[in-house]
């Protein structure tokens, strides 16, 4: 079926040639050609020409669920297609129109192993309580990750998790655990409002699909400080500036006892990148493990968060690992090329020393 050119423009075959192509995207926008992100590369559909203003808003209108208004700005929801395959769409405007993001999304979440992270990870969903945050940019993993964390924790606690989600990306298998998955704008209306109810609800853990705004983190380090575990991610590149995000969202007058409620509550950060795996297709994850412990209480305390590598380096024996450190591992093994080490490193010019 011709998908684009003169003919009329449908979703259903576009996000079938996603799935074909192992894409992690479907990208679509007035005046240009639909383009699919295969292994981190974006490139055009063959054979598909430019979509129209009028295409996108009628390709917007199959996909688009009955509660959400047309006209939005800016829309975040699930779409399920006729066979079942799930995506987390984006619709946003820009000056030639509307735009459509795809996320090509898994029935069900991948391992640690399928995911290549260290398992040492793991160690988080038994924790009694307390934050655990999963950062990185975006298309980095870390949603991903966090799904792969919360189907372990079902797996193996005899314990009731409520994910709030923007959308819901992945479908939990149950397991020893009781799980309920909210959608933000679906069963609650905003992060907030959801993690305020669930709170209440009397959880052993929740997951919040992002710590977006002031009030959602505010909310989730009460939870943590009350005996719930809580995961979450965070737009940020490496846990010092996961630490940073945090404080740095309160005024200055609040920043203090901030700091007090996260020096106590954090169990771990996992921070993350994804680079082009050497000489083949896909990607290769870079991963910084930092675990809650006296020393990193104090430093956050302090408002010493960028001598963290000092910490990191003397407990390596317990887990941890520098970011930088990681991709100089994966130079080393011949997984992904130094000049793209060396790009997103935290400190190039040490992995362009220990990889020359």
């Amino acid at each position: 079926m011709d998908v684009g050119g003169a003919a009329r423009v449908a979703i259903a075959p576009l996000l079938g040639r996603a799935v074909a192509a192992g894409a992690s995207d479907l990208h679509v926008m007035a005046g240009e050609r639909p383009r699919l992100r295969v292994h981190g590369e974006v490139e055009p559909i063959e054979g598909v020409g430019p979509t129209s203003a009028e295409d996108v808003e009628r390709l917007l209108a199959e996909v688009l669920p009955a509660h959400l208004p047309a006209d939005g700005a800016e829309l975040d929801f699930s779409h399920t297609d006729a066979e079942g395959r799930r995506y987390r769409v984006s619709a946003f405007r820009e000056r030639r129109g509307r735009a459509l993001a795809f996320r090509v999304l898994e029935g069900r979440p991948p391992g640690l192993d399928d995911l290549a992270l260290p398992r040492d990870i793991l160690r988080t969903i038994y924790a009694p309580g307390g934050l655990v945050l999963f950062a990185g940019h975006a298309g980095a993993g870390k949603t991903t990750t966090l799904a792969a964390v919360l189907q372990a924790f079902c797996e193996r606690r005899t314990a009731r998790l409520i994910t709030l989600e923007d959308p819901i990306e992945y479908r939990l298998a149950p397991g020893l655990a009781y799980v309920e998955q909210r959608e933000v704008g679906n069963h609650c209306g905003t992060f907030a409002e959801g993690l305020a109810q669930a709170t209440c609800a009397q959880p052993d853990a929740i997951a919040l699909g992002e710590l977006r705004d002031l009030e959602t983190i505010r909310l989730a380090l009460e939870a943590a400080e009350t005996g719930v575990l809580v995961f979450a991610t965070v737009h940020a590149y490496d846990a010092t500036r996961t630490i940073g995000r945090v404080v740095d969202a309160f005024d200055v007058e609040e920043r203090q006892p901030v700091r007090a409620a996260l020096a106590a509550t954090l169990r771990m950060i996992v921070a993350q990148t994804l680079l082009r795996r050497r000489g083949g297709r896909g990607r290769v994850p870079a991963v910084e493990v930092v675990h809650g412990c006296a020393s990193l209480s104090t430093l956050i305390r302090e408002g010493k968060e960028h001598e963290l590598a000092t910490i990191i380096d003397s407990s390596q024996a317990r887990g941890m690992r520098a970011l930088d450190d990681a991709l100089v591992e994966l130079v080393r093994a011949g997984k992904v090329l130094r000049d793209d080490a060396i790009a997103a490193a935290v400190r190039p010019e040490q992995v362009a020393r220990l990889t020359g």
